[in-house]
């Protein structure tokens, strides 16, 4: 356990601050900067699901600032995270899988992506580990208090996390009943208890919230194919772990049934007791055994399926708000290290493990040479700062383009006044983006500009197709010629200049 959060707190820690923030942590970072009335005030029309990370996030900000910082919330998840996966691998199936579980986890590029975020995605993947490791801890029955409290705070921080949720209980109720047993009675309180504790959320987001995601596009087999590559750290990465995952099913499937109520072979005997000494080589895998190979499984292959499939009919499908069904590939991966320990050696296994991790490895690498995450809004503001004259005006796509550039706005910088959007930083209530100017004012705004910075993304083809600018199209394109156009990952930055009248 110590290595392992001592190895993802250097992976995590190390380049945490050198990426600027994108759209969505500036988004973070507005809302949760907010005093605490102003922040409570926005949830119940966006972002609800995040609502318990700009919690954390808000009493953090109070503390300092600057990317890395900001960040910290999310890192110190991933390597709890880590230290968790090694110590509920060890406790449950000895010291291979506690190794296998730490590694894999470090060195899974989409988790070390979020962990390095300043969104919820980090600390909904270490509840739902938690939940995880819960929900696993007993052959009959789950840390009923645990499951349920980490169950609920993965929702709170990711409403999508029921997804990974409900395909683990499915597992479990499908693996009682091809035993031939009832559901115990433990395993539906638990769950009807984090139902009604996240109705709530659910209503909310479902009755008033679900503009926030209409933005997404209906989703392609590519892209279902591409998110579960991602999950595994690349095609051959994926290959590797599912080789492995075969092994844990394999040995699940020919296990001998065992007496009900007892714990994996080689447990210590005692209430809450892990492995013993040689406890890693078992003979048979018992039910709990075969019941985390189930869980697991479901909740690698489940998430990404339904929300796919659900897609179809209304987009929703974004492939960080499934990020934690990568637990479920790693802890399939590690299964199979362990049973290979058992059958072929521990150099065999530790060849294995090697060979899992390093994909991995090399991903998180390349992550880290990487510039930026997704756009880079310093190059931005460097751009129209140093190319900006007397008089010229700058234009936003949205109020998230602004609140992004506004991060990076140097105080008493030359930049130009903003004319599609209202003055000042956005404002209280029920706001998360700074409100967009009427069609009048606007007009008005830009009778007396000579020259227009606009600042769209890639998708408008460097003109906004909705907002305040879309209603004075014809007047802009028509009276204006493009003087100046670059592009960053992310965001488009296009100059228009006024074009000399013509004599008649």
């Amino acid at each position: 356990m110590a290595a392992a959060t001592g190895l993802a707190a250097l992976v995590v820690f190390r380049h945490l601050g050198t990426k600027p923030l994108w759209l969505d942590e500036a988004v973070s970072v507005s809302v949760a900067g907010r005093h605490l009335g102003g922040l409570l005030s926005v949830l119940p029309h966006q972002d609800a699901n995040a609502g318990l990370y700009y919690l954390v996030l808000h009493g953090w900000l109070r503390l300092g600032h600057g990317a890395a910082f900001i960040r910290a919330p999310s890192a110190v998840a991933f390597v709890i995270t880590a230290g968790l996966a090694a110590w509920a691998g060890c406790r449950r199936g000895g010291i291979w899988l506690g190794t296998a579980l730490g590694l894999l986890v470090v060195t899974n590029r989409q988790l070390v992506f979020y962990g390095q975020e300043a969104r919820p995605y980090a600390i909904s993947v270490l509840f739902a580990a938690a939940a995880t490791a819960a929900l696993l801890a007993d052959e009959e029955r789950p840390a009923a208090r645990c499951y349920v409290a980490a169950t609920v705070a993965a929702l709170y921080t990711n409403l999508f996390a029921g997804l990974f949720v409900g395909a683990q209980g499915l597992a479990v109720i499908v693996g009682f009943r091809r035993r031939g047993r009832a559901v115990p009675p433990v395993f539906w309180r638990c769950w009807i208890a984090a139902a009604l504790a996240a109705l709530p959320l659910a209503a909310l987001m479902v009755g008033r919230e679900r503009a926030q995601i209409s933005w997404v596009p209906r989703p392609s087999f590519a892209a279902l194919r591409g998110t579960v590559v991602d999950l595994g750290n690349g095609a051959v990465g994926l290959a590797v772990l599912v080789g492995l995952a075969l092994l844990a099913v394999a040995e699940a499937s020919s296990a001998v049934p065992r007496e009900a109520g007892r714990r994996w072979p080689g447990a210590d005997p005692r209430p809450g007791g892990g492995p013993r000494s040689g406890g890693d080589r078992p003979a048979a895998a018992g039910p709990g055994q075969r019941r985390a190979v189930a869980v697991l499984g479901a909740a690698f292959v489940v998430p990404p399926l339904v929300l796919w499939s659900v897609g179809q009919a209304v987009p929703t499908f974004v492939d960080r708000y499934i990020v934690s069904s990568a637990l479920g590939i790693i802890g399939l991966a590690a299964l199979g290290v362990a049973a290979l320990r058992r059958w072929a050696g521990a150099t065999a296994a530790a060849l294995a493990l090697a060979v899992a991790a390093a994909p991995g490895a090399v991903a998180v690498l390349r992550l880290e040479r990487a510039p930026f995450k997704y756009e880079n809004p310093p190059a931005v503001v460097a751009t129209i700062t140093g190319g900006t004259q007397a008089g010229d005006a700058v234009g936003f796509g949205g109020g998230g383009l602004r609140t992004v550039i506004d991060l990076y706005r140097p105080p008493g910088s030359a930049f130009p006044t903003d004319i599609s959007l209202a003055a000042g930083p956005p404002g209280g209530g029920q706001r998360v983006y700074t409100p967009e100017t009427d069609a009048v004012t606007l007009r008005r705004r830009l009778a007396g500009v000579t020259r227009l910075w606009l600042v769209t993304d890639p998708s408008d083809h460097r003109y906004p197709s909705s907002g305040p600018l879309a209603t004075v199209r014809s007047t802009v394109l028509s009276g204006f010629r493009v003087g100046m156009a670059w592009s960053s990952p992310g965001i488009d930055v296009t100059l228009y200049v006024r074009s000399a009248p013509t004599r008649p």
